[in-house]
């Protein structure tokens, strides 16, 4: 059975769910930081809010596409996700960009699977192409920027979006 875009997307949301359970809660925003201070506790995770590291102007920009306001993928505010609309939809499904605040500790010191090292994002970045994803470590933070379902360069668009959080810090 062929793997179809929506199969992979499915899987890939799947993954981003469990990533997102097992990584934990944080702690209060503080505004203007995404490195801000730790949530008190062991975590390592940043009290950034995610859907405020971004906005929907950017996220069209980056896509070529009209994003909508992002809303909040967990209770604690770590991740969120922008629905996209535009020509360069792919059929089949929703096409999106989401970001997750993730634990420092989380972030994947090596290129797992066929993740592969890039540069000129953070202090160091994976992409996953097969889950759409970008995963970035700058600082004392780490996060990651998925933009799946969209006929684009999903590398580029997700690189770019990488760069305006990191920019943030």
């Amino acid at each position: 059975m062929p793997i179809t875009p929506v199969r992979r997307f499915g899987a890939s949301l799947t993954l981003l769910t469990l990533l997102t359970a097992l990584n934990g809660c944080g702690g209060s925003a503080d505004p203007g930081s995404i490195a801000g201070k730790q949530d008190g506790g062991n975590s390592g995770k940043s009290s950034a809010k995610a859907c405020e590291l971004l906005t929907a102007e950017e996220i069209g920009a980056a896509t070529s596409t009209t994003a909508e306001v992002g809303t909040s993928s967990s209770g604690d505010g770590q991740a969120c996700k922008w629905v996209v609309h535009g020509p360069e939809d792919a059929e089949g499904g929703v096409s999106s960009v989401s970001i997750d605040v993730l634990d420092e500790d989380a972030y994947p010191g090596s290129a797992p699977g066929a993740a592969v090292p890039v540069s000129g994002v953070g202090d160091s970045a994976l992409w996953a192409a097969g889950l759409y994803t970008l995963y970035v470590h700058a600082g004392s933070s780490a996060f990651s920027v998925q933009v799946v379902l969209l006929k684009i360069d999903q590398q580029a668009a997700a690189k770019e979006l990488a760069g305006k959080v990191v920019a943030r810090l």
